[in-house]
C-alpha cells in the first residue's frame, strides 16, 4: 500500500484515521503518525461536491461512494482529488471501516479550466472579428466556421460539416 501513488486512507465510521499511506503523506503533508486518530474532512477542510451529510448517507446506504473533492494541504495549498471510498461492515452489518483512495487530479482540472478559458477568448475575439475563420480537415472540408458578420457566412444555410470551404463564402468573393 505504501508503494502506491495515490492516498489509501482507511477510517473508522466516525471518520478518525486508522491508516495513512506514503502516498496520502505525500500529498497531503501529514505524517501517519501525525494524522492518525484525527478526523479525515476536518484536518483535509474537505470541501464536498453536494452537502457532507449526503455524501456520508449515501456512502453508508449503498457501501460505497465516488467523486471529486477538494482538501486542503498542510501547507495551505488545494488538491482536487477523484475519490472513490468503500465501506467494510462487521458480520452484524455495521459499518467496521471506510477505505478511501484519492487521486490527485489538480493539474488536470486546472489544465481543463484553462482550455475552457482559452476557448472561450478565441470565440469571443472571433465573434468580435469582421472576417471569417475557418476550420478544415486534410482535405480541405470545412468542419466548422466562425464569425462576427453572419453575412460572411450568407451561403451556408446551417451548413453540416463535410462541405467544402467555397460553400461559405458568399458568391461576390468567388473567383470568376
Amino acid at each position: 500500500i505504501d508503494l502506491a501513488h495515490d492516498a489509501i486512507i482507511v477510517r473508522d465510521p466516525n471518520s478518525a484515521v486508522k491508516s495513512w499511506n506514503q502516498g496520502a503523506a505525500a500529498l497531503y503533508g501529514w505524517t501517519k503518525e501525525e494524522a492518525a486518530g484525527k478526523v479525515t474532512h476536518t484536518l483535509l477542510q474537505t470541501q464536498f461536491p453536494e452537502p457532507g451529510d449526503d455524501v456520508e448517507r449515501k456512502l453508508m446506504e449503498t457501501g460505497e461512494w465516488s467523486g471529486e473533492l477538494v482538501h486542503t494541504a498542510r501547507d495551505g495549498s488545494q488538491i482536487v482529488v477523484a475519490s472513490h471510498q468503500v465501506v467494510q461492515r462487521d458480520e452484524e452489518g455495521k459499518p467496521a471501516a471506510i477505505l478511501e483512495i484519492n487521486r490527485d487530479i489538480t493539474r488536470h482540472k486546472h489544465a481543463e479550466a484553462s482550455q475552457r478559458s482559452s476557448e472561450a477568448r478565441l470565440r469571443a475575439l472571433v465573434c468580435s472579428m469582421d472576417d471569417a475563420v475557418f476550420e478544415v480537415d486534410e482535405q480541405g472540408r470545412c468542419l466548422s466556421a466562425w464569425t462576427g458578420s453572419p453575412q460572411l457566412l450568407a451561403r451556408s444555410q446551417n451548413a453540416p460539416s463535410q462541405r467544402n470551404i467555397e460553400d461559405f463564402l458568399p458568391t461576390q468573393s468567388l473567383a470568376s
